[in-house]
């Protein structure tokens, strides 16, 4: 089997040197299943990110509904530090190496609070630039698990806790849909809570 995975690889990888569009979607999403089979889940997930660049309305429903399990549950995008990224559907010290992950909560653009938790690498990477953000930053959700919608969120509070302290996870809203970014402060001793609400 692992011979037939190599040549479908080629196969695809065939197809995007041909440069047509209307397959560029499917074909980055066919590669991401190959290297899920092969076990090569980094890379999975970095093709199946390429596919929801692509073109998401049409990935979205393949995500969903395709035999092999692609952990692709949302997109997150901050533009005021420029950090975009899959969101991944459980949290594991090999995920978090990968992308970031949903930590707890509710689903994606649901009412209730989506915690997502990410490495601050002190770089440009996942969610280094997190602890710069401001109150009023904005903050996008694309949902993958149903229909592909964007929801704009507005961050309205910034806050240090202790590792241990994990209240920002209570999903006690009233009723709202809102967002929790979790990630380590620069020294990594504390934990940096940007909390947003949906933007109305």
């Amino acid at each position: 089997i692992y011979k037939e995975l190599e040549e479908a690889e080629k196969y695809f990888l065939d197809v995007l040197e041909e440069d047509n569009s209307e397959l560029e979607a499917d074909a980055y999403f066919e590669l991401a299943k190959i290297n899920m089979i092969k076990g090569e889940k980094q890379k999975a997930i970095e093709y199946a990110n390429i596919a929801i660049e692509v073109d998401t309305k049409k990935i979205v429903p393949k995500i969903k509904n395709d035999e092999i399990f692609i952990p692709i549950i949302a997109k997150i995008n901050i533009p005021s530090i420029n950090c975009t990224y899959p969101i991944l559907n459980d949290s594991s010290d090999e995920l978090l190496k990968i992308a970031p992950c949903k930590f707890w909560g509710a689903d994606p653009n649901e009412v209730g609070n989506f915690c997502i938790v990410g490495h601050n690498y002190r770089t440009n990477k996942f969610f280094s630039h997190v602890p710069e953000l401001r109150i009023g930053d904005t903050i996008e959700i694309t949902d993958m698990i149903k229909n592909g919608e964007t929801i704009t969120y507005k961050v309205y509070d910034r806050y240090i806790v202790d590792p241990d302290d994990v209240s920002c996870t209570s999903q006690r809203t009233n009723g709202l849909k809102e967002i929790t970014l979790i990630t380590c402060t620069n020294d990594g001793t504390k934990r940096v809570i940007v909390k947003a609400r949906e933007a109305i």
